[in-house]
């Protein structure tokens, strides 16, 4: 077997491990962008979430780009939501 024979062609799930430390959790807004364009919200803002603990290996997971081909580049954003408006 070859390396094409273990090449992945089309996409079931994308999963993402987060470690992020920021001052107010529940401002944080994470966005994520395949390389076919699709853009997929993993994260919104919480305004009940107040935590100063951040994100340690969270793990954030989408079908939203089933069936793509995974290969180029993938873009995350990071943001504070609150402070953009």
């Amino acid at each position: 077997m070859g390396e094409k024979d273990n090449h992945i062609r089309y996409l079931e799930h994308v999963q993402l491990f987060v470690t992020v430390e920021y001052s107010r959790r529940g401002d944080l807004h994470i966005n994520m962008t395949s390389p076919m364009g699709t853009n997929t919200m993993l994260l919104s803002e919480r305004k009940g979430d107040s935590s100063k603990d951040g994100f340690v290996n969270w793990p954030f997971m989408s079908v939203h780009t089933w069936g793509e081909d995974p290969s180029g580049e993938w873009k995350i954003r990071v943001y504070d939501q609150v402070r953009v408006n």
